[in-house]
């Protein structure tokens, strides 16, 4: 019996690597661009959801967040900025915009513009999420700047964006939070 091994031409062997190739260079530039866009795509909230806190910032007075944490008083002032801050949400069409004071174990909330029955109340305090929440903690305590947070966890992806406040005299008072989910 003779060897009945087949033999293909030098052309079809060309033609099988060429495909293969030009295969893998595909889904290499087809994976590079999906992840450039992604990063375009975030780049563009974090600029949207800065400039939405930014904003807002505009309308609080953070010399006054002590008094209203310790008193639990909504004054003609707050109540203005709150509703001018609500209404910014919705044009803004951003899930959350909320006004916090960040203490070193936790974040105590000034104001939460969510229309829903999930509306925190003044003088609520939590803990840190864990993760890059807790993680920039320190900084958030000092009134630094952090870059906006990418969360895929507990409510799928969010990305959070705090926008430094200070008093009038220069101190860290707070942060105007801005969710996108």
């Amino acid at each position: 019996m003779k060897n009945s091994k087949v033999t293909f031409p030098l052309s079809r062997k060309i033609a099988v690597m060429v495909i293969a190739i030009a295969i893998i260079l595909s889904t290499v530039l087809i994976a590079a661009f999906t992840e450039h866009y992604r990063q375009e795509m975030i780049d563009d909230f974090e600029r949207m959801a800065m400039d939405v806190a930014a904003i807002a910032a505009t309308q609080l007075n953070p010399d006054k967040f002590p008094t209203y944490l310790d008193t639990g008083v909504k004054d003609e002032e707050y109540q203005y900025a709150f509703e001018q801050l609500s209404k910014f949400r919705e044009s803004a069409d951003v899930e959350y915009l909320y006004v916090v004071v960040p203490k070193p174990d936790e974040v105590w909330y000034v104001m939460d513009t969510d229309p829903t029955e999930g509306q925190i109340p003044l003088g609520y305090h939590q803990p840190y999420y864990e993760g890059e929440f807790a993680k920039n903690a320190e900084r958030m305590v000092r009134g630094e700047r952090i870059k906006p947070i990418v969360s895929n966890e507990e409510y799928g992806w969010l990305m959070s964006a705090y926008y430094p406040l200070q008093t009038s005299s220069g101190d860290p008072a707070g942060y105007v939070g801005v969710d996108i989910l």
